[in-house]
């Protein structure tokens, strides 16, 4: 008997998809896609509102706090509360109280909050005599200067002009006589320039050593190549010269035999004492 075969019209399970099928299953999943974007953007739009909305309200909070902070600084560098009363001066010796607050740009009746204590401190620094100051704000109503001053040590003629200096050689300011101090002058000779530096070490070396005599009082002191520390003591008619070249040591020695004129009594008849390589040498007045 013969077999009738007929066509199933279901697709066989082993078979593929065929590609009008695979096209109809991908068209919904173009159009989620589509809407999912458009969400995203939505989503973007109200982030970006929200950030610029914020931006603002702290722009107008900054703005109100910055306006009020000012309100406050004009109220209290105005109230009468913060006016200065008493100003102490300590230190000055070579010029006045009102010469200080002059300098200082300070001045009772005035803001004590108002005041930049950076300014007042640079403005007193200017002026020759002041080598350090501290200023200090009181609240409410006072301020400490405490003035460390240039101590002088010589007098220098420059431009025909007699000037005090420190002991590094530094000028201060003109002698006049409201000042007036009796110092020993600073003189600088050929080649004496190279010693300015160890100037400040000679002076406080030669203050503290042990001399049978006033060193300290000469009347001048000479810097040169030819003879290095040269003084001049005119009370005993008597000049001094340290040579540069381990001068330390040309002192001890200048030290030892000082004391050995003194001792024999000859420093008044010696005139001219020369420390130097390590040897000392007196002239003494010619006798007649």
């Amino acid at each position: 008997m013969a077999l009738l075969l007929i066509p199933s019209r279901k697709p066989a399970q082993n078979s593929y998809t065929r590609p009008g099928h695979r096209q109809k299953r991908d068209a919904p999943r173009r159009t989620e896609r589509r809407g999912t974007e458009e969400a995203a953007q939505g989503h973007g739009f109200f982030r970006a509102a929200r950030w610029l909305f914020g931006i603002t309200v702290s722009c107008a909070l900054l703005f109100g706090l910055v306006q009020g902070l000012l309100l406050a600084y004009r109220h209290v560098t105005t109230h009468d509360y913060f006016a200065i009363r008493s100003i102490t001066v300590t230190g000055a010796k070579h010029f006045d109280r009102d010469s200080v607050l002059k300098s200082a740009g300070l001045s009772e009746g005035m803001n004590s909050l108002a005041v930049n204590i950076a300014d007042v401190d640079l403005a007193l620094r200017k002026t020759p005599w002041v080598a350090n100051v501290a200023v200090k704000r009181q609240l409410p109503d006072s301020f400490t200067i405490e003035i460390e001053e240039r101590l002088p040590v010589f007098w220098v003629l420059k431009d025909n002009v007699l000037l005090y200096a420190d002991s590094k050689g530094n000028l201060i300011a003109p002698v006049g006589p409201e000042n007036f101090l009796s110092l020993p002058a600073l003189e600088l000779d050929q080649g004496g320039e190279v010693l300015l530096d160890k100037l400040d070490t000679f002076v406080s070396v030669l203050r503290n050593t042990s001399m049978p005599l006033e060193i300290g009082a000469a009347s001048w002191l000479k810097l040169s190549a030819a003879k290095g520390f040269e003084l001049f003591l005119e009370k005993y008619g008597l000049s001094i010269s340290i040579g540069a070249e381990a001068w330390e040591e040309n002192l001890r020695r200048l030290g030892m035999v000082l004391h050995d004129l003194a001792r024999r009594g000859e420093i008044k008849s010696s005139r001219e004492i020369w420390a130097a390589d390590g040897h000392v040498w007196v002239r003494h007045n010619e006798k007649k």
